[in-house]
């Protein structure tokens, strides 16, 4: 997949943020939510990875469906799906979708981490998270 594919503002759903945490006066928590999600999704990411390598299909299809519901809860839907491929794909131990999925998953968690990171280096008003 073309790096334009993941262009930070296609990696969150920005409506989905405001409507379930800013406008039901969360916008707080979600700063926190974006930081926490940040930092499992790195572990998630590293225990896919380390299950990959490994062949362990049971802890990479456990920690594929942990991101995808993780990546839901903040609006990550391109990362959520990807996850749910890959899930899918080592329920059914299927290796080469699960090579292929493996890396394309591993750049939709870094796009994603790119666009958290730039909401949460946004100034917190009325208009955050912005459109960036």
């Amino acid at each position: 997949m073309e790096l334009h594919h993941y262009a930070p503002n296609r990696m969150l759903d920005l409506a989905y943020l405001h409507k379930n945490y800013v406008a039901t006066g969360l916008g707080e928590a979600l700063r926190t939510v974006l930081q926490t999600f940040q930092s499992q999704s790195q572990q998630n990411l590293q225990t896919i990875q380390n299950a990959h390598a490994s062949g362990n299909y049971a802890n990479l299809t456990m920690a594929a469906h942990t991101l995808k519901g993780a990546a839901g809860s903040v609006g990550a839907f391109r990362l959520a799906d990807g996850a749910e491929k890959l899930e899918d794909a080592a329920d059914q131990a299927d290796a080469v979708a699960v090579d292929r999925l493996s890396v394309e998953l591993a750049h939709l968690t870094r796009a994603t981490l790119a666009a958290i990171a730039s909401i949460l280096a946004q100034p917190q008003d009325e208009r955050w998270p912005a459109p960036f």
